[in-house]
């Protein structure tokens, strides 16, 4: 028997007893999920803006999630007054689909993104905020926003992120107000509760 048929005996071998097939699709696959609430601070018509509201989603082999996503403004930012010379606050609710990946998750700290795309509403409201102003009409908008945080594995069931998001918007067409009062950069915390 030559040398070569042993030696080609042990690699095949070795090939069934530490080789794995590669395929585009494992046989098994890991599934999550996750939900908690977010704060934004951003600007609108250049004075501060925090948002308040939260995201959750599906979460597929600790790489890729699927979901959604919503923010309200929450504090007060004025602009002008009403025919009946009540003062006017800025309102600006936005929320949609969110697709993301995950980097290392695992890790202590790790990568997150996800893009929303989403629709909205500009308007005005009064001092209560549960009071729209009857006077003006609510703009629809349509929002992508596009996100960038790192995430810190806090427990087995609670991370923390944090990083920055740029919120394009379109269809602004009230009264005095344009497109680029709402777009633009925000800083973002994240609370995550789930199975990751």
């Amino acid at each position: 028997m030559s040398r070569s048929v042993p030696i080609a005996i042990l690699m095949i071998t070795g090939t069934f007893l530490f080789g794995q097939e590669q395929t585009l699709v494992r046989g098994h696959v890991d599934h999550g999920g996750y939900g908690g609430p977010g704060l934004k601070l951003s600007q609108i018509t250049g004075e501060t803006a925090i948002l308040t509201g939260g995201s959750g989603g599906w979460i597929i082999d600790h790489v890729v999630f699927l979901g959604g996503g919503g923010y309200s403004l929450v504090n007060e930012i004025p602009f002008g007054q009403s025919a009946a010379g009540e003062d006017r606050y800025i309102s600006f609710d936005y929320g949609g689909l969110e697709l993301g990946f995950i980097v290392g998750s695992d890790r202590l700290i790790h990568l997150t993104g996800h893009t929303l795309f989403g629709t909205g509403v500009v308007g005005y409201r009064f001092h209560d905020i549960d009071i729209e102003d009857p006077e003006t009409a609510s703009d629809l908008i349509w929002v992508l926003e596009p996100t960038v945080n790192l995430e810190m594995n806090i427990m087995k069931f609670f991370r923390i992120g944090a990083g920055a998001s740029y919120r394009y918007v379109l269809g602004v067409d009230s009264g005095g107000l344009t497109n680029d009062d709402f777009s633009g950069l925000s800083a973002m915390l994240i609370l995550k509760f789930g199975k990751f």
